[in-house]
Parts: structure tokens; sequence; C-alpha cells
């Protein structure tokens, strides 16, 4: 996600504004189908988060918490490290994120988290 990406949306965001009502909705609606897809929820994750905190609105129901997001990069971090005892410690601090299991891309990346710390045990 690019910050000309964003500014393109955010150009158009306040011309259909102007127009009318609900362009957000819309398009919140229309990305929530690539959020669910577990090979596009990360870009998703990071275009939506950029597009509100550059719109100043608000997040759609459906995208993670703050803390929620924090626990998915913390995870997948250390995933990608292969060091056992960051993935302990990032699977630590995910059983302290409410509702944990609420989003699927977030408990998706906690159980591939487990699995791994069980296969290398």
């Amino acid at each position: 996600v690019t910050p000309a990406q964003i500014d393109q949306v955010g150009a158009i965001r306040q011309i259909l504004q102007i127009m009318g009502a609900g362009f957000d909705a819309e398009l919140f609606r229309s990305m929530e189908q690539h959020y669910r897809d577990p090979g596009r929820a990360e870009a998703v994750i990071n275009w939506l988060v950029a597009y509100c905190q550059h719109s100043g609105c608000k997040c759609p129901p459906y995208l993670m918490s703050q803390t929620q997001l924090e626990a998915f990069q913390q995870l997948k971090d250390a995933i990608k490290s292969e060091d056992m005892e960051r993935i302990k410690a990032a699977c630590v601090a995910a059983k302290r994120v409410p509702n944990l299991k609420e989003d699927a891309n977030l408990a998706r990346q906690f159980e591939a988290a487990v699995g791994t710390l069980r296969r290398k045990a």
C-alpha cells in the first residue's frame, strides 16, 4: 500500500461524498470478501487501516481491533523468524488479546504459531 494509492482513493472519496453519502459503507462492503480471504487478508488489513487513518473515517466493524492487529503482526513476524522463543512470546501475548478467536485471520495466525511450536517441540 503506497501513500499515493491511498491519496487517489481519498480524492475519489471526497468527490463521491459530495454526490451522496454511502461511499465508505459500499467500499467496506466490497472489501469484506477480500478480508475474509486468507491469501489477501494482510494486504486488505493494511490498506483499510491506512485508508481509515487517511480519510478519518471509522474502520469497518469486521476489521480487527488495534490490539488484535498488533497480535496478528507479532505472530506473523515470529513465525517468519522461526525463533521458538519469539513464537512462544507471541502466542502468550496473543492469548491475552480479548476476542482472540473472534477474527478468523487472527485465529488462523495463532493456530499457525501453535502448530509451529508443536512441530518443533
